[in-house]
């Protein structure tokens, strides 16, 4: 699961004005966020793909299959 520390490091790589709207958003928002879920997996060592799998229900996953990929 994300941590605020995943937060706080994916926002250093962010260029303004995408750092600054994360910012103000927050951490929770930015978990909805497909580049911080991206970050968050590659710097977990798991890969995008099977977080999703294992974080998304089957509808969900199907859906990002079709659409969001």
């Amino acid at each position: 699961m994300a941590k605020l520390e995943h937060y706080k490091a994916w926002l250093e790589t962010l260029k303004e004005p995408m750092k600054a709207a994360f910012t103000r958003a927050g951490f929770e928002s930015a978990k909805y966020s497909s580049d911080f879920r991206r970050f968050f997996a590659d710097s977990d060592d798991q890969g995008l793909e099977r977080w999703l799998k294992g974080n998304l229900s089957p509808e969900e996953h199907k859906e990002w299959e079709l659409y969001g990929n």
